[in-house]
């Protein structure tokens, strides 16, 4: 992997891609994951796309260890790389969740939102870390859902800190150092020093590292580096492995090959990337991010509200949740074009612009200094 490599601003295979996931993490959270809850019980929560949709957070995961090595390459130092994931996620995650809160707060439902959930929730911190912080302040995430950001900015974390160390060493020193994670973690585990594994977890997000790897060995497919990406590949499943024999609920061997073949799939089949990239599946991709903070509490809570005004249980509430699905997609949709995309260019134009206009001020500075110094003295 190398600095500045040329590619697309944006792919459309990936948005169908993202697309598949947040459809599947949809029907999960709306037909499976509350059936207590929702007026329709467990009428569909059988069905294998709903049953383990779960799984597609993890395909959000391996796209992002392929968006974020993309966005390395062209990032010239870790300030701009936290801008540009700033702007890309908080905007978003401000207006959602404040709509979310709004939401909850307004509706009943088992989720009653508190003022100090922002904490976490725009901090991307999980509440357990602020509410030793801060003792007494009892904050959480304002929908359950959000818990996957704080895996992601791990992984920025680790991700950034190995590239700007030797851009050119990333990918193997990635690899080596996320197997060795899991690996010992494992291990911890298999000691009987689960408390101690848990640090690891805290640290790294251990549990899921292999589909950040995915992610990664995919993005060198995609440049050329097909033996180092064979090799990610293999490792991913190496740690799958390791996780498997410590019985961790988040290890999928096979789920694990399933989203390798999605995020390989498009790079070898002109014909699986074009449907991939369908215009219909790559826009429900593209506001996928606002539609996984949107769609789950204040979703299920609207669901709810109408089903009750309108007199509907069992299957008859079912089109009530489809019709709140197919809402929820069309205002991410909206907040995508009109809040997300703006705010995202003008907060990393305005960063560009910043850092041309301090660049420029060190070189008026230092060329006045060069003069002062050349001077003759008298």
């Amino acid at each position: 992997m190398y600095p500045n490599a040329a590619f697309p601003a944006r792919m459309a295979h990936l948005d169908g891609l993202r697309g598949v996931a947040i459809l599947s993490v949809l029907g999960f959270h709306y037909f499976t994951c509350f059936q207590s809850i929702v007026p329709y019980g467990g009428a569909w929560a059988e069905f294998p796309l709903f049953r383990w949709g779960y799984l597609g957070v993890y395909l959000f995961f391996a796209i992002s260890g392929f968006v974020i090595a993309m966005t390395l390459e062209r990032c010239t130092g870790l300030e701009e790389f936290a801008v540009r994931r700033l702007a890309r996620l908080w905007p978003t995650m401000l207006l959602c969740s404040l709509l979310s809160y709004a939401t909850l707060s307004l509706l009943p439902s088992p989720w009653p939102p508190k003022p100090a959930d922002f904490l976490p929730s725009l901090s991307f911190i999980d509440g357990f870390v602020w509410n030793k912080l801060i003792p007494g302040l009892d904050a959480g995430w304002i929908d359950v859902a959000y818990w996957s950001l704080f895996v992601e900015v791990r992984f920025y974390a680790l991700a950034a800190l190995l590239w700007f160390a030797s851009p050119r060493l990333f990918a193997p020193l990635f690899f080596g150092l996320s197997t060795a994670v899991v690996g010992l973690y494992a291990l911890l585990y298999v000691a009987g020093l689960g408390l101690r594994a848990e640090w690891l977890q805290w640290a790294f997000a251990a549990k899921f590292l292999p589909w950040f790897v995915v992610g990664v060995a995919a993005r060198l497919v995609a440049l050329g580096r097909r033996r180092l990406g064979v090799i990610g590949m293999g490792l991913a499943a190496l740690q799958t492995v390791f996780l498997l024999c410590i019985n961790d609920p988040k290890a999928h061997l096979v789920a694990l090959v399933a989203v390798m073949s999605l995020m390989l799939g498009p790079l070898v089949s002109a014909r699986l990337s074009q449907w991939l990239g369908a215009r219909w599946l790559a826009a429900v991709g593209a506001a996928s991010y606002s539609l996984y903070l949107l769609h789950q509490y204040a979703g299920l809570a609207i669901v709810g509200a109408l089903s009750h005004a309108a007199g509907l249980k069992g299957s008859a509430a079912l089109p009530m949740a489809l019709g709140v699905a197919v809402a929820c997609t069309g205002l991410a949709h909206a907040i995508y074009r009109h809040w997300e995309c703006p705010i995202n260019h003008r907060l990393v134009r305005g960063y560009a612009g910043w850092r041309r206009g301090r660049r420029a001020r060190r070189l008026v500075s230092a060329d006045g200094t060069a003069v002062a110094r050349a001077r003759p003295m008298r």
